[in-house]
């Protein structure tokens, strides 16, 4: 029986089409997660290669090429990265904060498989040159890079409360244990409250407090005795992100890395004139003196939260400062 064309032209279709699918590539289809807990979800090798290519690719930038950046950053450390070029580029000063030191001395990879997942990585100690980091790499979906999130610069001579060697599987996420001092979300919101209120702070005995929040009350009172000559006023408000922390579930308790974006107002009073505080401050400024100035800033902050058989406070491990904005207002 003869067929008929319609039928035919349909029948060598069916045969060819495949063949001609492959000659332009695999069609793209969505990957499929392996299963939670095998090394397909994020390998030594997938870290290296994201942080090779996130590093080279800062250190082409340079203090110029901000372009290049929203392909290799994210989340709180794209936005203190700008900053810190902008204040390089202004005072011709270089910033070691910017330097990111190497090798790795312990890496923490995802036992989960969905995304966003995220890597941890705690930098080897370098002596006087670098200070010791803890670099979060996040990765938003299947078939996006990953970038460099945050980067907690670790206070000097403090002893970590956890396991900090060679490669560890863990779980990321906001689940609550039982047998924590305080959920993640309490603990965050404790600290800001320290931040603003300093020694009034309810919550002052609930941590081992650490140099963001010390020098951060040195220089508010550096800046109240000046103030005080012309009536002047000053105030810290401190907005945490909760929903964009990054939550490591450890045996001996969580920790967590966390933005907190802050305004800092300051008023010389009437006749006065606001200054800014700081070099980078004084970089950034741009706009005409007048009697009150708002810097606004970016802190990203890793805390730990033991368990209630480790310990009795959260500790404050380290953390990122770095003004974004400073304007007359």
């Amino acid at each position: 029986m003869k067929r008929k064309p319609k039928a035919l032209l349909a029948l060598i279709l069916a045969l060819f089409l495949p063949l001609l699918l492959a000659g332009c590539g695999d069609p793209l289809t969505e990957p499929v997660p392996p299963k939670a807990g095998t090394a397909a979800c994020a390998t030594e090798s997938t870290r290296q290669n994201a942080e090779n290519r996130i590093l080279s690719g800062l250190s082409a930038a340079g203090d110029k090429n901000f372009s290049s950046l929203p392909s290799l950053l994210s989340g709180p450390e794209l936005s203190i990265r700008e900053s810190q070029m902008k204040v390089e580029a202004s005072t011709g000063q270089a910033n070691a904060d910017m330097q990111i030191p190497y090798p790795a001395s312990a890496v923490f990879l995802p036992s989960s498989c969905s995304w966003p997942r995220s890597i941890t990585v705690l930098t080897e100690p370098t002596g006087d040159l670098y200070s010791q980091r803890i670099l979060t790499f996040t990765q938003s979906s299947p078939r996006s890079n990953y970038t460099l999130w945050s980067e907690v610069i670790l206070y000097p001579g403090g002893q970590l409360p956890f396991e900090a060697s060679g490669t560890q599987r863990v779980k990321y996420g906001d689940q609550l244990d039982a047998g924590l001092i305080a959920t993640p979300q309490e603990a965050v919101s404790w600290y800001v409250n320290l931040l603003e209120e300093g020694e009034k702070s309810p919550y002052l005995q609930k941590f081992e407090t650490g140099d963001l929040y010390m020098n951060l009350q040195e220089l508010k009172n550096e800046l109240a005795t000046a103030l005080s000559a012309s009536k002047g006023s000053q105030s810290q408000t401190f907005f945490p992100d909760c929903s964009s922390a990054k939550i490591l579930k450890l045996s001996t308790g969580d920790l967590v890395i966390v933005q907190i974006n802050s305004t800092w107002v300051r008023d010389a009073g009437k006749g006065g004139t606001a200054k800014p505080a700081t070099a980078a401050e004084k970089a950034l400024f741009s706009s005409e003196p007048s009697q009150t100035l708002t810097a606004k800033y970016v802190n990203v902050v890793a805390l730990f939260i033991p368990s209630s058989s480790k310990g009795t406070k959260i500790e404050v491990l380290g953390a990122a400062r770095e003004p974004v904005s400073v304007k007359a207002s």
